[in-house]
């Protein structure tokens, strides 16, 4: 996913999105806990990297709500993934238990925006 918010394909995007949803949607299955919207700000975070479409906030949620759309004109739900500031933890929650120390103001114009695009 990081490729295409690299290189600010949301067509490629939308059209990837939108062929998942309508093949998840012809196997009977409803949601897709995707789009990943994760702001990836912590340096030593390379599980979640490739997984995010970056670490601009502007357009992590350009591109969340790019997919969500995509999803849903393909007759599938989202879930804008994962948990708000995941992107700030060194830790993988596979492993360990991440924690992010983020202020207010850091949560609010770094992390919230692309969950509050998702949900828009």
């Amino acid at each position: 996913m990081r490729s295409f918010g690299e290189k600010r394909d949301f067509e490629g995007l939308a059209r990837v999105y939108r062929q998942t949803a309508e093949n998840l949607a012809q196997a009977g299955i409803a949601m897709n806990l995707a789009p990943v919207v994760d702001v990836v700000t912590h340096p030593e975070i390379g599980y979640l990297k490739p997984r995010t479409f970056g670490d601009e906030p502007f357009i992590v949620s350009q591109m969340a709500a790019c997919a969500v759309e995509a999803l849903h004109s393909g007759g599938v739900f989202a879930c804008a993934k994962h948990f708000v500031a995941l992107g700030d933890s060194a830790k993988d929650p596979h492993e360990l238990l991440p924690v992010s120390n983020a202020s207010k103001e850091k949560l609010e114009v770094a992390f919230f925006p692309p969950f509050c695009a998702a949900i828009e």
